[in-house]
């Protein structure tokens, strides 16, 4: 890459950054990951026992953990089960951990903030969502909006973010006085960072 398309690339995550109220090293950490080309197997293929993708167990046991046993919102059972696990790793045979991962984070913390029923774990495992990249508004068109506590807490957590009093801060320095302790500590509790 020539010195002028990196003084560009700098200037341009500087800028987003900016307007995200984001460090430009999130940001281009972003967009690297964004444009990475995903590891996945072809449609067409049919893997047998023999050249089966090696699965990461304690991936799938953290998937599986993800997933609350009663609906948040019912309070009825999920029915989690040992069949789940399976289907998560049928599911890394084509998406990667952090992906399934951030998808289940923010269908639980949609459901919850919405006030909707969490589907058996089951049904949403055979009928899995794709996470739908967030579209970035033209500079021109509109002012950027605040992002929700538990939509930061979450991208930071999928950025790789593993301190949870540098993303309170962050919350904090977006929010200001406005936030409540108790929706703050929500919101890092949604994303797995306060147990």
């Amino acid at each position: 890459m020539e010195k002028n398309d990196k003084i560009i690339i700098t200037l341009l995550a500087r800028i987003a950054g900016h307007l995200e109220g984001l460090p430009a090293d999130e940001i281009l950490a972003a967009v690297v990951d964004a444009t990475a080309p995903k590891e996945m197997v072809p449609k067409d293929t049919v893997l047998t026992k023999r050249d089966e993708v090696p699965t990461d167990m304690e991936a799938v046991e953290r998937i599986f953990e993800l997933y609350p046993t009663k609906c948040p919102v019912s309070g009825r059972t999920l029915g989690k089960c040992a069949r789940n696990k399976r289907q998560i790793i049928g599911l890394l045979r084509s998406r990667t951990a952090k992906d399934i991962e951030m998808t289940i984070r923010e269908y639980v913390v949609d459901c919850k903030n919405h006030g909707v029923f969490l589907k058996d774990f089951s049904t949403l495992l055979n009928q899995f969502p794709e996470r739908e990249e967030p579209k970035n508004p033209a500079p021109a068109q509109k002012q950027p909006q605040k992002r929700s506590p538990e939509l930061m807490a979450l991208e930071a957590m999928h950025q790789g973010v593993t301190d949870a009093n540098v993303v309170k801060q962050g919350i904090l320095m977006a929010w200001g006085d406005t936030i409540s302790q108790a929706t703050l500590n929500g919101a890092l509790r949604n994303a797995g960072y306060i147990l």
